[in-house]
């Protein structure tokens, strides 16, 4: 949790990702606000926990936000 502290200029969003009884973990989402693939990449890599092998399945992909804040993004 400190790195992502670190880090939470770069972040829109964070959190846990659980199945439909609101507890079992099933993985975590992190919404980053960053110029290119490879800051993302290079934001994981950095991350403690990427570090020590806890990260499985890691998909980066670009995301078109159609709705910030509540607010219409242009």
């Amino acid at each position: 949790w400190q790195y992502e502290l670190s880090i939470k200029d770069r972040i829109l969003a964070a959190g846990s990702l659980r199945s439909d009884d609101g507890e079992t973990p099933k993985g975590s989402l992190l919404i980053l606000d960053v110029e290119t693939r490879e800051d993302a990449q290079a934001l994981l890599d950095a991350d403690p926990a990427t570090k020590a092998g806890l990260r499985a399945n890691v998909t980066i992909c670009y995301w078109n936000p159609a709705l910030l804040a509540r607010e219409v993004a242009s």
